[in-house]
């Protein structure tokens, strides 16, 4: 990751954090906030895999993702069920505009106005659900626009450099014609 990023962790109950972290020399610092409250640590990568210094104490994780943003974070011997999006992805749940019909094109929209800091595909790329189409930079922070669908990008609107409004389209993407690859895996 470059600089910091913005994520939003759900449990199946419906609590929900906001989880910013952000890159300090060797380490990441995470910032969690929920109700109100906030709490930081400082993450520091530990002695072998799956293993993490957070804030001087040795902790022990595992992430087990599955293919749609949900997974089981397995912490400290204690299991937990959640699903991680990114702030944009986050904000399109919130207004239900997020994705689109099986089989029919999408038009990937900014979730805000910023300006466009990189381009991940091109007309013609193939994309599952969740990969990276553009990064916005808003308010002077990162975000991450993902593909709500998998297909074939058709059409991108923009360019690296371009400032976009709220709702401004940044791509269409169209399930695999016939004899095409792309898309979700069978």
């Amino acid at each position: 990751m470059r600089g910091q990023r913005t994520y939003w962790v759900s449990a199946p109950d419906g609590k929900s954090w906001r989880v910013r972290l952000r890159p300090e020399e060797e380490a990441w610092v995470a910032e969690v906030a929920a109700d109100g409250e906030r709490w930081t640590w400082r993450l520091v990568p530990g002695p072998g895999a799956h293993r993490v210094w957070a804030d001087r104490r040795p902790t022990r994780f595992l992430w087990e993702p599955s293919t749609d943003g949900a997974g089981t974070l397995r912490l400290a011997g204690s299991t937990h069920p959640l699903r991680v999006t990114t702030e944009s992805e986050h904000r399109l749940d919130e207004l239900g505009i997020r994705g689109g019909a099986a089989g029919a094109g999408t038009e990937v929209r900014a979730p805000m106005p910023g300006l466009v800091l990189a381009l991940e595909v091109g007309e013609g790329d193939e994309v599952a659900p969740g990969d990276g189409i553009a990064i916005i930079e808003a308010m002077k922070m990162e975000n991450e626009i993902s593909a709500p669908i998998g297909g074939v990008v058709r059409e991108v609107s923009v360019s690296k450099g371009d400032a976009v409004e709220r709702d401004a389209a940044i791509c269409r993407i169209e399930p695999p014609a016939d004899g095409e690859e792309g898309g979700e895996e069978p």
